[in-house]
């Protein structure tokens, strides 16, 4: 995409997928604030239910404060921003007053100091009264700049979507809101809570999908070992990951490989009050992947965001579940020669420079099957950890 460098591109859809992993949304608009070379870029959520709303911006946040504590009613911009189509880019001035938005106060003593004279914006998704988007500001009004602004902001929408599903599925487990939990079962993804022993004390579809066993034959066990052990791969797997983690690191990934299947597994100590699942010991959320079955969507998806063409594609996704470019070739039924051309054809594309890198790439993209977004209250709330 002409104006932002694959590489770029790459780092920020990155750090999309880790905003819910990692409890914090700053490190994506940091990134995408880089990318693009702008003033600031805001993820706001405004929620009508209660009237208010939750910005979180890309940097300054004196400037986020003195927003919400003195200028946020006067923002005469965002309502009408809020109104917009979801998934359509926008610029402020094809749907402002523009005249009108310039004489007023906020603009005046506000976003005129503060270099927020354009924006654009795209609104991620809507529901029962609560409404996200993404806000791009610049301190100045260039064409080529607004149009690789709504380029951007189009591309990364489904990657917003997808991420704030997962961030739902994460919260709707470890919070234990049963309204959330639709959400988690719409994951690609098995998600559970699991304390220290092993005991498994949340989980979702998919994590019943992956064990093999029923939610109920699983939940309030200790399935690794003694009386209540299960044979699974997928539960080695978690018993390697719980073994080889420290109960403070803040993140901890691996790759696991279990006969005919390779997973992705990202572990986080649950944040907040002992008793915020309703138990007092250190527990993990798992956030776990197959990489041998990733979704139709990690193909299209990397055709979409990069350009890379179908063969391409499938190479990168087929490569992310073997892990051996050799068995990958093997398995498509192409030349080793033939996958050593689609294989760098895909690091230029997409940024990355090693198989690894183009590996995590497409792990990020296996985690949410494609479905609507759905926004909540709850979730909405959660987006800045700091509140």
């Amino acid at each position: 995409m002409a104006g932002v460098r694959a590489e770029d591109l790459s780092r920020v859809i990155g750090a999309i997928y880790d905003a819910p992993l990692l409890c914090d949304w700053h490190p994506s608009l940091e990134v995408l604030d880089a990318a693009l070379g702008c003033t600031r870029v805001v993820l706001m959520t405004d929620d009508t239910n209660n009237g208010r709303q939750y910005p979180v911006a890309s940097r300054d946040p004196d400037v986020e404060a003195t927003y919400v504590e003195h200028y946020m009613p006067l923002n005469g911009a965002w309502p009408v921003l809020a109104r917009q189509e979801v998934g359509r880019a926008v610029l402020d001035r094809h749907v402002l007053n523009m005249e009108a938005y310039e004489r007023s106060v906020f603009f005046n003593e506000f976003a005129r100091p503060n270099g927020l004279v354009a924006a654009s914006a795209i609104v991620i998704g809507r529901d029962r009264g609560v409404t996200s988007a993404l806000v791009v500001n610049h301190q100045e009004r260039r064409a080529a700049t607004e149009a690789l602004d709504l380029r951007t902001l189009s591309l990364l929408l489904p990657h917003y979507q997808r991420a704030v599903l997962l961030w739902q599925g994460r919260s709707a487990l470890a919070h234990g809101n049963l309204s959330l939990w639709q959400a988690a079962d719409r994951l690609s993804t098995a998600i559970l809570v699991v304390d220290r022993a092993g005991m498994i004390l949340r989980t979702n579809e998919a994590a019943s999908v992956f064990l093999r066993h029923r939610a109920a034959d699983i939940l309030e066990r200790r399935p690794f070992a003694g009386p209540d052990a299960i044979r699974s791969d997928l539960l080695l797997a978690l018993q390697h990951s719980l073994a080889t983690s420290e109960p403070t690191s803040a993140q901890g990934r691996h790759r696991v490989e279990t006969g005919s299947h390779a997973y992705a597994l990202t572990m986080l100590p649950l944040q907040g009050p002992p008793d915020w699942i309703g138990i007092r010991r250190t527990c993990y959320v798992i956030i776990v992947s197959d990489l041998t079955a990733a979704p139709a969507n990690a193909c299209d998806a990397l055709i979409a965001s990069f350009g890379l063409t179908k063969a391409e594609a499938k190479l990168a996704v087929a490569l992310g579940g073997d892990g051996n470019l050799a068995n990958t070739a093997a398995s498509l039924g192409i030349r080793l020669s033939t996958a050593k051309t689609l294989l760098n054809r895909a690091f230029a594309k997409t940024g990355s420079h090693t198989q690894s890198q183009l590996v995590r790439l497409v792990e990020r993209f296996s985690l949410v099957r494609d479905a609507p977004v759905r926004l909540s209250a709850t979730s909405a709330r959660e987006t800045d950890p700091r509140r």
